[in-house]
């Protein structure tokens, strides 16, 4: 199987983000040597849905974290027995896989104990026990396997569950109801012992067993067993039939879920006095078993960074993946990785005019909804060419991307800005996270979140809902030292810059240069990229 690699945007994802995830997924299925899969790292906006919805794709899958996970090591995953196993079989199977441990399962595959080379060592003192049989509740088919035992009355499914264990017989032999006697070829003695109303009689040696004692052992009830071998062999093998279940540990077992991070688990197994752990799926089943030099061997997640490059703007756990690509158009912020990787960076005014020029780049044809995704994401961040930002690269690419997508890119701009600007059924929280990123300037952590719509009213009505929302969310967050909200009206191409925090409008009106008795309303100022943040982490 190839291995998997996710292509994700940043989170609080815009239009450009998820459409670049799967325009690129699409691409690279072509080109590439993995399977690429599109995902998002967060919800995506109501014009972001008017997009996909149009174009005929599903929004893709959520990805929260890219911590390495339980199901990410290379563990062994042919270290289950079942609880009836006897403990013969057992320690064969210990010897052959080479390990110390086996998971013990029911007929589900859900866990019940743990069995190791030391339980097992503990388990042969034990052999010699007349008893043992009956204390472990020994399945008459683990009789059967180990002394090749042939049934000639009885159900091998029968559970031997009390008496004792006797070879030999004779008068002075203390044999009741339930026991298991072994005898070889004395009819005369196998009659006696069934008088007595045993549980099991094993006849040794390969002796036929005459009609007499045959139909009194139906008679009695007894389970009737014939092996070649000699009553010695089978005496040492009936005790090791026992099964697993009997001397397992049951109590106290750790065991991990394959969806755990390795991050979690690690802490745990080098505390622990075991080598070896279960490893379970969601619903209790089985998998695998863990060892400690297995996290020596983590496979880490694969991810291609599209419309951003810093970690802080991605998904949880980015540190841990294996960052393969980054496509964006934003200033280059604190990304490291341990090889080289292809950097494609742009001073372009979206992520899917790099995409595109990729397409070409490597002559791969492209589909009509794929343009049209492509096409929308550029117009959405290009505010339909009148953001800073544009080039005439995105004009090129929105003319050529619209022809083939057979679509009036002005009149699709137009109906996605207004279905980006419903926001009757959001909350201030949900309309505030639309478009929201963080970023840090010399010491100072701070977000800026952008909230565009055709209409001025509709934005100053949600003012100052969002005002108090950002006091709240400024003061609960430890990360954030400054807050800043564009409210950008697309048409007239203005924002009005809300600041939340210990000097955050100082430092705004500083860097856009507005007095202090005026509104901090920016005429022609649309992009957070290309005029907000410059502007602001200058200042800082």
């Amino acid at each position: 199987m190839k291995d998997t690699v996710f292509v994700v945007g940043h989170r609080n994802p815009d239009t450009d983000s998820i459409c670049s995830a799967i325009s690129y997924s699409y691409l690279k299925n072509k080109i590439g040597e993995y399977e690429y899969i599109p995902m998002r790292a967060g919800e995506i906006s109501p014009e972001t849905k008017f997009v996909i919805d149009t174009f005929g794709f599903n929004k893709p899958e959520l990805l929260v974290d890219l911590r390495s996970q339980v199901k990410d090591v290379t563990y062994r995953t042919d270290m289950n027995i079942h609880e009836d196993t006897s403990i013969k079989n057992t320690w064969d199977i210990l010897k052959d896989k080479k390990s110390s441990s086996l998971a013990v399962v029911n007929e589900e595959g859900k866990l019940v104990g743990v069995i190791s080379v030391g339980d097992l060592a503990k388990s042969f003192l034990k052999v010699s026990d007349k008893e043992l049989l009956g204390k472990a509740k020994t399945p008459v088919k683990n009789i059967l396997s180990l002394i090749d035992g042939r049934l000639v009355l009885g159900d091998e499914l029968a559970i031997i569950s009390n008496g004792r264990v006797y070879v030999g017989y004779n008068s002075q032999s203390d044999i009741s109801e339930d026991d298991i006697v072994i005898l070889a070829n004395d009819e005369e003695a196998q009659i006696e012992v069934l008088k007595k109303g045993i549980k099991c009689l094993v006849v040794c040696l390969g002796q036929d067993v005459s009609e007499e004692v045959v139909n009194l052992a139906k008679e009695k009830g007894a389970i009737l067993i014939t092996t070649v071998k000699d009553s010695f062999t089978v005496a040492s093998l009936v005790g090791q039939s026992a099964p697993v279940s009997y001397f397992m540990r049951r109590d106290d077992i750790v065991s991990f879920s394959e969806e755990e991070f390795v991050s979690n688990v690690k802490p745990v197994v080098a505390e622990g006095q075991y080598r070896s752990y279960p490893v379970l799926k969601e619903n209790g089943e089985v998998i695998g078993m863990l060892s400690r030099g297995n996290l020596l061997d983590v496979k880490k997640k694969k991810v291609i960074m599209v419309d951003h490059n810093e970690r802080r703007q991605g998904v949880t756990g980015m540190g841990e993946a294996q960052v393969l690509e980054i496509l964006d158009h934003h200033k280059i912020g604190n990304i490291n990785t341990v090889y080289p990787i292809m950097f494609r960076n742009r001073t372009v005014g979206c992520s899917c005019t790099i995409i595109y020029t990729l397409y070409k780049e490597n002559k791969v044809e492209i589909p009509k909804n794929i343009a049209g995704l492509m096409c929308s994401a550029i117009l959405s961040d290009t505010l339909l060419f009148k953001s800073p930002t544009t080039t005439i690269v995105d004009k090129h690419a929105v003319e050529e991307l619209a022809k083939i997508a057979g679509i009036d890119y002005e009149a699709h701009a137009m109906a996605m800005f207004k279905a980006g600007s419903d926001f009757g059924s959001k909350t201030v929280e949900e309309i505030f996270n639309l478009d929201f990123k963080k970023f840090q300037g010399g010491d100072i952590k701070y977000g800026v979140a952008q909230v565009s719509s055709v209409s001025r009213d509709e934005l100053n009505e949600m003012k100052p809902n969002l005002r108090e929302y950002m006091a709240e969310l400024q003061e609960e967050d430890d990360d954030l030292d400054m807050l800043f909200l564009m409210l950008t009206d697309i048409l007239n191409e203005t924002t009005d810059l809300l600041c939340v925090g210990s000097g955050a409008e100082a430092l705004a009106r500083t860097a856009f240069k507005v007095d202090s008795d005026k509104e901090l309303m920016l005429e022609k100022t649309v992009s957070r990229k290309k005029q907000i943040i410059p502007g602001l982490s200058s200042c800082m």
